[in-house]
């Protein structure tokens, strides 16, 4: 028996585990629908293919730690930064229902909303055009017209939404702590206080947060950029319609194969082996056609990727050199500030030396005030007249100063 059924007989699952959620579903056209389900519906119900484990990162009770990521899945874009959670397909976004309070997270979802919306009327304005521009064209001229629509596939959309939102926060992040963080070290430069320390710290401590907020989003930007696996997995659009398209024997299939072999040919000048398989390919898709044929239509999708998540790795680069120069002031500040301690702590070292000299030296003037105030036999050249008393108080005194100034000049050079 698996311990997990062991822990929960009859293989049921905690309650926490199937916990309903209420999600979000925005589709092309920027249309809202509500639903409630648990993890593993919400997989079934929308055809998911991602494993249940990756639906821990939109988890809003799990740890900060876990949602740094951007899990990029066949069919499917898990994205967890900060407080931007959803999940993109090449049709929708699921967006988990934001916890109460979360302010920063209901702003996230209305530019997300309003990016798909601005998106989709781009592109239902730009298809009007075309088709007047199509009509008038027709009589005129012998070719069809084919005008250049701009097609920005819908996971690119939100997952631009998405990047655009957390860099924009972060950034201000950033500024806002520059701002606060420099008068600070100012005033730390200028006089040490306590408040001001205190002060100094728990800024540091935000400032550390985001520089860690920042480097994760930085280092998944960065892993993409060197992975050209996870960049073809984000064309997400280009796959579905491969998928629907390329049908063994179909018509649909042989019109994919000629659209891919002039996109090829504009992206990468068109390969021999490509057209040698397109100009005889009358009959069934053959396995190796279609995988050349996914790595050469691919090419401007990819590209497309491509150019977002550099764009956006350079603005959460800058981000990150902000506040790597921000947290390189603190640290000078930090060992101005801890030199000038030292040296007061010196000082005071120097001070109590002195003061435990002085009172070393003091003490041979006690033991001279004991000796004289004992009742024992005193010489009588001492204690003849009040003169001579304070003669021997003045030698006494004198002494005790020569000691002094020996210890000094010997703790000194």
């Amino acid at each position: 028996m698996h311990p997990r059924d062991r822990a929960h007989p009859g293989g049921a699952l905690p309650a926490a585990a199937n916990r309903t959620v209420k999600w979000m579903c925005i589709d092309a056209n920027g249309v809202q629908t509500f639903i409630k389900a648990d993890k593993r519906t919400l997989i079934q119900q929308f055809d998911l293919a991602i494993p249940i484990r990756d639906m821990r990162l939109l988890d809003s009770a799990a740890a900060t730690s876990q949602r740094g990521n951007i899990a990029v899945r066949e069919g499917a874009i898990v994205f967890s930064i900060d407080y931007a959670q959803l999940i993109i397909t090449a049709e929708k976004a699921i967006v988990p229902q934001p916890p109460v309070g979360k302010v920063e997270h209901s702003e996230f979802v209305e530019k997300l909303l309003a990016a798909v919306r601005e998106a989709a009327f781009a592109r239902a304005h730009a298809e009007e055009v075309g088709e007047e521009a199509s009509s008038l064209h027709s009589g005129s001229m012998s070719h069809s017209y084919n005008p250049e629509l701009p097609s920005q596939p819908f996971e690119l959309v939100a997952l631009e939404a998405a990047l655009k939102a957390v860099c924009a926060s972060y950034d201000i992040k950033a500024k806002q702590l520059g701002a606060t963080i420099n008068p600070m070290c100012d005033a730390l430069l200028k006089k040490v206080k306590t408040s001001t320390l205190d002060a100094m710290r728990r800024l540091k401590t935000k400032h550390q947060r985001l520089l860690s907020a920042v480097s994760t989003l930085r280092g998944e930007l960065e892993s993409f950029l060197k992975d050209d696996d996870d960049i073809a997995k984000m064309c997400l659009s280009r796959r579905a319609d491969l998928s629907r398209d390329l049908v063994p024997g179909s018509s649909n299939a042989n019109a994919t194969l000629r659209r891919s072999s002039t996109l090829g040919r504009v992206v990468s000048g068109g390969s021999p082996k490509l057209n040698r398989q397109l100009s005889d390919s009358s009959g069934p898709l053959s396995p190796g056609a279609q995988e050349l044929l996914d790595a050469e239509g691919d090419a401007e999708a990819m590209e497309e990727v491509e150019n977002l998540l550099e764009s956006y790795f350079i603005l959460i680069d800058r981000t990150w050199d902000r506040l790597t120069s921000l947290e390189e002031d603190m640290k000078d500040t930090e060992s101005y500030v801890n030199i000038d301690l030292d040296s007061s702590q010196n000082r005071l070292f120097r001070l109590d030396i002195i003061l435990t000299a002085a009172a070393f030296s003091i003490e041979i003037f006690h033991v001279m005030a004991g000796i004289l105030g004992e009742n024992v036999p005193i010489p009588k050249q001492i204690t003849q007249t009040v003169a001579q008393f304070w003669e021997v108080n003045f030698a006494t005194l004198g002494v005790c100063a020569l000691v002094f100034t020996g210890w000094y000049l010997y703790l000194k050079w």
